[in-house]
Parts: structure tokens; sequence; C-alpha cells
């Protein structure tokens, strides 16, 4: 693939005064982040950027960069494209030279798909099913991406099916007969001035005179640049008197009088057209659906249309089944169109694109009942856009309902928690420590398992959350949960064979189990009348 980068990037030369940033021996930190074209090194848990750093050396010279989540280790032999996530961090080796990408470089269009840029053979772990077609093509991809919104980031393609993300999952898995690509950022159109961002306060070195005004404002440079006909004008800077253009970008230097701009070579916000579908959801056929708020914030996801604007549902206004020409108050836009009732629908926000009647004010949530009879649908459906954990499918009843973890909040739900949600293909985890459902795995010590009301309460919460969730184990010896493989203490052991398999001393007058520094005790230890045979010689020890 061939990346272009814009004329203007950071550089950063990393020489012999390496910072060894958070443990990272002889390396930099250079963005929360990571970067395409990575090679995975190493996986375990609680993973840090020290040990990272010394996976990567022990691959060589070949790897130059690395990036940890905390679970994995990924390192890179080239830098590739740049990728948002919070919880990645990347490192480059003090030795090597690292450019980072402007994130408004050239957007290339990668196989046709407009605003996107390829990324690598493959998808991501947490991909969302948009659309098939045995003939989709990356093109094809790209505009159902756009359609679905601005919550759709990425997507990937794969023999007729069009796969999206909200967000970049945080596992990367390579398929030759996928294709993965991210949308090119939109332009801010900083301060006025359309198809440019804010680049720097000062100028570069480079520059040449465009204009004079008494009130240059970023927003007239930016137009003053575009209008340059006998130069290809990339970029510009003001000073509020003056404005001065670059063909090319050369050496930097501050000025607090100027601020300076580079042009855009992605789509502006003025560019964009903020469609009115939006906030459309793929559903099933629209005469399905039984109230006005969801049907005027759904489209037919089995039509096939070039635009979702062709396929979304309108409501009868006067809920008469469109003069009792309908069998639902719900149709879809071309059983309106053809039979030219559209004075007589309700569109919700494309009301005044199609000549609707209605209000234009639609919920921002999806109703998982829409899916009532579509357990593909169901399954699929995009929590983030149906404001739930995540629809569930009741296989008796064949319908779809909105579940929440938290419905199964309290100390009595601890093992239903993920058994009951489980049921609906939904991942739901107890915190013992809260009493709460989570969607997210709690950070929980094996030790706290020790603490609930009960030892058979401990022992089966321990062997049925704390094994699969925080690597537990119930340990016979000790009756206790610890991590899983730990060397017990040795006073918590019972049993004199478990104490001299442990390597601990066994003291046979005390019945007890001791570390190995253990002091004899004194006589008045065992005194009581319990303890009458017992009382013997204090020095008189097993297993030391």
């Amino acid at each position: 693939m061939k990346i272009l980068l814009f004329a203007i990037t950071i550089l950063a030369l990393y020489g012999s005064d390496c910072p060894d940033d958070d443990g990272a021996i002889g390396f930099r930190f250079a963005r929360t982040g990571f970067w395409s074209k990575s090679f995975w090194i190493i996986k375990e848990d609680g993973l840090t950027s020290e040990i990272c750093a010394e996976a990567c050396r022990e691959v060589g010279e070949t790897c130059i960069a690395f990036n940890t989540n905390g679970n994995d280790c990924f390192g890179y032999s080239v830098i590739g494209d740049e990728l948002t996530l919070e919880k990645a961090k990347s490192y480059v080796r003090c030795s090597e030279e690292y450019v980072e990408n402007d994130d408004n470089g050239i957007c290339p269009d990668d196989d046709a798909a407009i605003g996107y840029r390829y990324q690598f053979a493959g998808f991501w772990d947490n991909a969302k099913y948009l659309k098939f077609d045995e003939n989709m093509t990356s093109e094809m991809c790209a505009k159902a991406c756009d359609e679905w919104g601005e919550a759709c980031i990425a997507f990937n393609t794969n023999i007729g099916f069009c796969y999206a993300y909200n967000s970049i999952g945080d596992v990367q898995y390579n398929d030759e007969e996928a294709l993965a690509y991210t949308k090119c950022p939109i332009c801010p159109d900083d301060d006025g001035a359309v198809g440019y961002r804010f680049a720097r306060v000062g100028y570069w070195d480079t520059s040449y005179w465009i204009m004079d005004d008494d009130n240059m404002t970023s927003e007239m440079c930016g137009e003053a640049c575009d209008n340059l006909e006998d130069k290809d004008c990339i970029a510009f800077n003001t000073n509020a008197e003056s404005c001065y253009g670059y063909y090319t970008i050369g050496y930097g230097y501050d000025d607090e009088a100027a601020r300076s701009y580079i042009k855009c070579k992605v789509a502006s916000k003025a560019e964009v057209d903020d469609t009115c579908t939006a906030f459309h959801f793929g559903g099933k056929k629209c005469s399905d659906h039984k109230d006005r708020d969801t049907c005027v914030t759904y489209y037919n996801r089995n039509e096939n249309s070039d635009t979702m604007l062709d396929i979304i549902c309108g409501w009868s206004l006067d809920e008469d089944m469109f003069g009792g020409e309908g069998e639902s108050n719900c149709h879809s836009k071309p059983w309106i169109e053809k039979r030219d009732l559209f004075a007589k629908a309700d569109f919700g926000k494309c009301n005044e694109t199609l000549g609707g009647g209605g209000s234009s004010e639609v919920p921002t949530c999806g109703s998982c009942s829409s899916f009532d009879g579509d357990k593909i649908g169901c399954n699929d459906a995009d929590p983030i856009r149906y404001c739930v954990d995540a629809c569930g499918w009741d296989e008796d009843a064949k319908t779809c309902s909105p579940a929440q973890c938290s419905d199964w909040d309290g100390k009595n739900n601890i093992f239903k928690c993920t058994e009951k949600m489980a049921e609906k293909d939904i991942d739901c985890f107890f915190d013992i420590t809260d009493n709460k459902c989570k969607t997210e795995e709690p950070e929980v010590s094996c030790d706290a398992y020790n603490d609930l009301d009960s030892k058979f309460l401990s022992k089966k919460a321990c062997k049925e959350l704390g094994e699969a969730m925080h690597g537990c184990e119930f340990y016979g010896p000790t009756q206790l949960c610890q991590v899983k493989g730990a060397k017990p203490a040795c006073n918590l052991i019972n049993g004199k064979e478990e104490c001299w398999q442990h390597g601990c001393q066994y003291v046979r007058w005390s019945n007890s189990c001791h570390a190995n520094d253990y002091v004899a005790a004194t006589c008045s230890e065992m005194d009581g009348a319990n303890n009458m045979y017992k009382c013997k010689k204090t020095d008189e020890k097993e297993g030391s």
C-alpha cells in the first residue's frame, strides 16, 4: 500500500540520551495507541513496558518498537499507520528515527473505499455485522459504513460480508481473505479556515506573500490560499495583517503573533453531509415495527440499495395504515413512494428531505424488540446503538429484549449473574467486592473469596468465579482460595504429610506446621485439660 504522508511531520531523533520511559530500557515513549503492521511477541497477564522492552530486545535489531495493552506485547520492524486506543502505549528504540504521521495526510481512498485507508489483511476482534451481498466490494462496504453514521470508524470485508467497528478491537487477526480499513479523519476547519487544520503558533521559513489587509482572518487567508492559481498552496500563516502561503514546508519558527495552518487532504466539516439517516438502525422489514419511534429510526437491512435513504421506514401519520392502503402503520420508503403517500408518511429526521409530515424528533436508541422473530439480527445488534449491554434472544418466545448485566446485581445472584446472561449469549461477571453484576471482569484478589459468608460459598465461588476470572484455585491443605500455583504460608497448612511436602517444619507435640525458622515453644503453650496428653518436650520436632 502506498502511504502518502503530508509534507509536515513531527520528527524525533533519539540519540544516546535515552529516557528509558516507564522502565523500558533503551526505549522512548512515542504515543498513546498503536500502529498497524505489528507482530505478536508475548502474551501474559500484568505485562509492563519494562517486560515488553526486554522481549523486543530479545527479538533482535528487527524489533524497532513495541506497544503493550497490559496483556500483550506487539513488536514492529516498520512503523505503520497510527491507530488510537487509550489502553495501549507505544515505544520506539532510542536508536531509531520515528516519524509521526500527520492525521491530516492525504486520504488514499484505498481500493475505491472513499474516505478510508487500508490497514491490513485481516480483522479485529469486535466486529459488528453490517451488510451482506455476494458481490460486496470495499467501495460498497465503505458506503455502508458511512450510512451507519459517525459511530462507524472502521470496517472489514470478507467474501461478500461487511463488518463495522465503533472502536478498534484489542486483538488483531490475520486473514488473507479479509481486508480491514479505517476511516480517514475529518478536517476540523480550525478558526473558520475551511479545509485547514491549525498547525503551530509561528511560521515556516519557506513562505511567500499572498495578500495584505488590516483585518485579515484565518478564514480569509484560507480562501486566498485556495484561490491561488499560479502556485500549489498547501498551507498558510497569518499575523492579522498579512497572509503568507506555502507550497512546501520548511523549518519552523516560533512567533506569538503568527498562526499557521495546513491544508487537509480529507473532507472538511463544511463538506460532510450530515444526512438524516445517520441515526437509523438496520432491522427487519418495516411493516413489523409496531410503534412510531421504532419505525422512523430503522431501515430494512434485507433490501439492497445504494443509499440508506431509499430503504428507510416511514410511519403512517394518522396511524390509519396509510388510509387503509397498508397492512401496517410502518412501511418502507419504496412502498410509500410507489403509492405516492409521502404526505401521509412520517419519516422522522428525514421528513424535510422526503417531504413527509410529523415531528423530526426521534429517540437516540434503538429498540431490541424490533428484532422479535429475527434471532440473527438480535444477536448481532450493536449494544451502543440500543443503549443496553446486549439485546438478548429468547429461544422459546422467539423475542428479542434488552438485557443488562445489572439485572443480576445482589449477593444472591453470585452464580446466576454469569449463568443466566450466558443463556442470552451475553458475557457478565460478578464482582464479590460490591455484589454487582458487570460487563467487564472485575479486579478481585483471590484472598477476597475467603471472606464470603461461609466456607462452602468461598470454595464454590473460588472454583467457579475466581478460577475463570483471576487464575485462583481452592487449595485443599489450607482450605483457602489462593493464586494458582502459589506456595501457601506454612502455618495455614493442615496435616503432617502436606506440611513436609511444602518444605515446612512439622511439630508433632502441637500437631502444627511452621516455617523452618520456627523457634521451639514453651511448655506453657500446652496448658489446659484438653492438652494433658499432648504436653511433651518442647523441642520434639519432625521434618526439620
